[in-house]
């Protein structure tokens, strides 16, 4: 378990420019919060639709958690929204002991995300 690294790439779905989709590749601990932050806040200040790939994540502590979960609800406050899709088994197994899943919008894929942006 690598902690301390991360990268985000932020695109924009062709179809929808409201829609982000952020991949987050490697950790999301204490050390890497502040990185993901930085490109998430502006896109919630705009209001977008934000899908999170978390299938390249390796490792999720609770800042992580705590991170994910206070943009749902910033997301939400903003009449926006905060997806997350494709968390492998181990940081699935993470959030529901935590009990993060009972606020995180989770899906297994990115499609089942985006169609639930449209119900």
């Amino acid at each position: 378990m690598e902690t301390g690294k991360v990268e985000v790439k932020v695109k924009e779905l062709p179809e929808q420019k409201k829609i982000k989709l952020v991949e987050i590749k490697g950790a999301l601990d204490a050390l890497t919060v502040v990185d993901v932050e930085k490109e998430l806040n502006p896109l919630i200040e705009e209001g977008n639709y934000i899908l999170i790939d978390c299938s390249k994540v390796s490792y999720i502590n609770t800042s992580g958690l705590v991170m994910l979960m206070k943009y749902q609800i910033k997301a939400k406050r903003r009449k926006g929204a905060f997806k997350i899709f494709s968390p492998n088994k181990n940081i699935y197994e993470i959030m529901d002991i935590s009990g993060a899943l009972k606020l995180l919008e989770v899906y297994k894929i990115q499609q089942e995300a985006i169609d639930s942006l449209k119900a």
